[in-house]
C-alpha cells in the first residue's frame, strides 16, 4: 500500500510542471493581445487629384487718353484743341475686336464745331519663323456721327520683326471715302527703367523711344510723295496687374506730301491710363 502512495506522489510531483504551463497557456490566451485591432474606426486619407485652373483665352482692357491735339497721319484734325479718347478691346485665340473714339473740336472742315470719331476695328495677329516675325491684319470702320466727314473703310496689314530696334512695316488701304494708301516704315526700342536705376520691382516701368517714315499713296495728296517723319517717345507704369498710365511726346516733321497741301510741323501730348481683365 504504502508503495503505490509513493509512486502516486512521484506522478503528482513529476506532473505539475506541465499543469501549471498548461494554466499559464490558458491565461494567455484568454488575456487581450497586444496586436488586437483597436476599438476606434481607422480614418483613411484618400488624397484628391489637384485639378489645374484652366488657362484663360481671352483677354481684354477698356482705357482713356487725353491729347492736347488729334493729329492724324500728319494731318492736324482739331487744331490747337484736346481730344477726348475712350478705347475698348477684347481679345482671344489671336483675334482682337476693339472700338475707339475721338471727341474734341473740328478743326479740319472749318464748322467750328465739336468734333465726333468713332473707330471699330477687328484684327488678327500671328507669328512665324520661331517667333521672330508677326504677322497682322485687319479692318477698319471710320464712322463720323456729325457728319462733316463721310464715313469710310480701311484695311490693313502689318510685319514686325522680334530684332534690335524692332522694325515695322504697316501698310493702309482705304478702299472707300479716301481711295488711296499709306504706309509707315517705323523703328522703336523698350527700356526697362527698372533695370536702369536698379529699382524693386513692384512697379513695371518702361520707356520707349520710336520713329517712322509716312510715306503717301494718293491719301494726303495726288499721287506718291513722302507724307511725313514722326518721332515719339513714350513712357508706361504698369502700377498693379490690371493698371497701367502712359504718357508721350509726339513730333510729326511735314516733308513734301503734307508741304503740298499746306500742312506743317506738329507736337503734341498724350496722357492716359487703361485697365485690362
Amino acid at each position: 500500500m504504502k508503495s503505490y502512495i509513493k509512486y502516486a506522489a512521484i506522478a503528482v510531483i513529476m506532473a505539475a510542471p506541465f499543469v501549471a504551463r498548461a494554466d499559464a497557456e490558458a491565461e494567455a490566451a484568454a488575456a487581450p493581445h497586444d496586436h488586437e485591432a483597436p476599438t476606434q474606426p481607422v480614418r483613411v486619407h484618400v488624397h484628391e487629384p489637384v485639378v489645374e485652373p484652366a488657362e484663360k483665352v481671352w483677354e481684354g482692357s477698356v482705357g482713356y487718353d487725353l491729347s492736347s491735339q488729334y493729329i492724324f497721319r500728319g494731318v492736324d484734325i482739331t487744331g490747337n484743341n484736346w481730344l477726348s479718347s475712350p478705347s475698348a478691346s477684347v481679345s482671344a485665340y489671336g483675334f482682337t475686336a476693339g472700338y475707339w473714339a475721338g471727341y474734341g473740336h473740328d478743326d479740319l472742315t472749318g464748322s467750328d464745331s465739336d468734333y465726333q470719331e468713332n473707330n471699330f476695328t477687328l484684327s488678327y495677329t500671328t507669328d512665324i519663323a520661331d517667333d521672330q516675325l508677326a504677322i497682322s491684319g485687319g479692318y477698319i470702320f471710320y464712322q463720323f456721327p456729325d457728319g462733316d466727314l463721310h464715313d469710310t473703310h480701311e484695311l490693313w496689314a502689318s510685319l514686325a520683326a522680334n530684332m534690335f530696334l524692332s522694325p515695322t512695316a504697316t501698310w493702309y488701304w482705304d478702299f472707300d471715302e479716301v481711295g488711296g494708301s499709306y504706309l509707315t516704315l517705323g523703328v522703336s526700342h523698350s527700356f526697362d527703367m527698372n533695370e536702369v536705376f536698379g529699382l524693386d520691382d513692384s512697379v513695371a516701368w518702361t520707356v520707349d523711344p520710336s520713329a517712322s517714315l509716312g510715306i503717301d499713296f494718293d491719301y494726303n495728296s495726288n499721287g506718291t510723295d513722302l507724307n511725313d517723319i514722326l518721332f515719339g517717345i513714350s513712357t508706361s507704369v504698369q502700377l498693379t496687374d490690371q493698371l497701367e498710365i502712359h504718357g508721350s511726346i509726339n513730333a510729326s516733321i511735314a516733308l513734301s506730301g503734307l508741304n503740298d497741301i499746306g500742312q506743317g510741323n506738329e507736337a503734341w501730348a498724350v496722357v492716359g491710363a487703361s485697365v485690362s481683365f
